[in-house]
């Protein structure tokens, strides 16, 4: 996920603090969307500002005098946020073929039994 432009109809005029639209490059999934919350939840920074998402938008409230920074700030946590999605989806992907295995595992023992029995 990349933030590709600022929604200049949306974000606001005024020089002083106010909400800025940046609008990332895909739709937001419910993982991603809680691995921003968990992002931002523990980020300690000076520069940190009121932010959310709104659909496949980042709504910061901040001047205009740095919104570059914030711009530069938020494109840094969209790359850890994508690097956390894609090692949570890999570990779900491995927990779920191991379930797969030991099912597999279970139902050859168990197949197994099944056939030493003598009617």
């Amino acid at each position: 996920m990349k933030i590709n432009g600022i929604d200049r109809h949306k974000s606001s005029n005024e020089s002083g603090i106010a909400k800025r639209y940046f609008t990332l490059s895909g739709n937001v999934s419910p993982t991603w969307n809680a691995f921003f919350h968990e992002y931002f939840e523990n980020y300690h920074s000076p520069n940190k500002r009121k932010l959310y998402l709104e659909r496949n938008t980042i709504v910061v409230e901040c001047s205009l005098d740095e919104i570059q920074t914030q711009l530069d700030l938020l494109q840094v946590a969209c790359v850890e946020i994508d690097k956390r999605c894609q090692r949570y989806i890999e570990q779900e992907q491995e927990q779920r073929v191991a379930h797969e295995n030991a099912e597999k595992e279970k139902r050859k023992t168990a197949d197994e039994a099944y056939k030493n029995l003598k009617f």
